[in-house]
């Protein structure tokens, strides 16, 4: 069974200043996450699930302290990698588990049949198979964003920057690189996350120093529904 590791995660929404001097500061002691592109960077794309009722965006908005959310997610638009994700939050701590799936998986769940979770090796998904019968998941959102990532091995700590924040709600795009998203963060806002287990470094701290830490951002999946749900975007396929 996978390991459950809590860790501490903070969020801002920083602008083009806080980010040319956060990304010098922090390449010249950290190292490139191992999954960056020779650009320096990578694309993600995740398909978020949610009930009937839109249980886990709510809870995020009423300021639930424990919550969680489902998605899969893959990489530079590469659907021979695909991961299902559960997202667990506890105030300032969190922790994800995760399984594999293929794209077909994938489309099968888009079109509301979990069966093959049923009796899947991977208590994940037999979980969302059982969620799935009482609460009825269906896709939510569609979130698409580039990321550079970097880490401290030593104490476990890894700080990304992620940019041109896009959102859809047709989740037959999912896998369509050329999709039609629509631009949720402006050309001068960066999200920036840090994530850590015990402590913080002396070095990272003096480094995130010039982050206003009163601006702290929500979450990219509940950035995105808000703005579909504000600019009229939802589609009645999906109820």
């Amino acid at each position: 069974m996978e390991s459950i590791r809590y860790r501490t995660e903070l969020k801002y929404l920083i602008n083009t200043k806080e980010f040319i001097t956060l990304r010098s500061g922090i390449s010249a002691i950290f190292k490139r996450d191992s999954n960056s592109l020779a650009q320096g960077g990578y694309r993600i794309r995740s398909l978020y699930f949610d009930d009937v009722f839109n249980t886990d965006y709510f809870t995020k908005l009423s300021g639930t302290l424990d919550r969680k959310k489902y998605r899969v997610r893959f990489y530079n638009n590469d659907s021979s990698f695909i991961r299902m994700e559960k997202k667990v939050k506890k105030n300032l701590s969190s922790y994800k588990l995760s399984a594999p799936l293929t794209k077909e998986q994938t489309l099968r769940m888009v079109e509301g049949d979990f069966e093959f979770m049923k009796d899947s090796p991977y208590p994940l998904l037999r979980e969302i198979y059982i969620y799935n019968s009482s609460r009825l998941l269906r896709p939510s959102v569609i979130t698409d964003y580039y990321r550079e990532a970097f880490v401290f091995e030593p104490m476990n700590v890894r700080i990304t920057f992620d940019e041109d924040l896009r959102t859809g709600l047709l989740s037959d795009d999912l896998f369509n690189p050329d999709a039609a998203l629509i631009p949720v963060t402006g050309k001068h806002q960066t999200i920036l996350e840090v994530k850590y287990d015990a402590t913080l470094p002396d070095i990272a701290k003096q480094v995130l120093s010039c982050v206003d830490k009163t601006v702290m951002s929500i979450s990219k999946f509940t950035a995105c529904k808000r703005y579909m749900a504000l600019n009229s975007w939802e589609v009645e396929k999906w109820g």
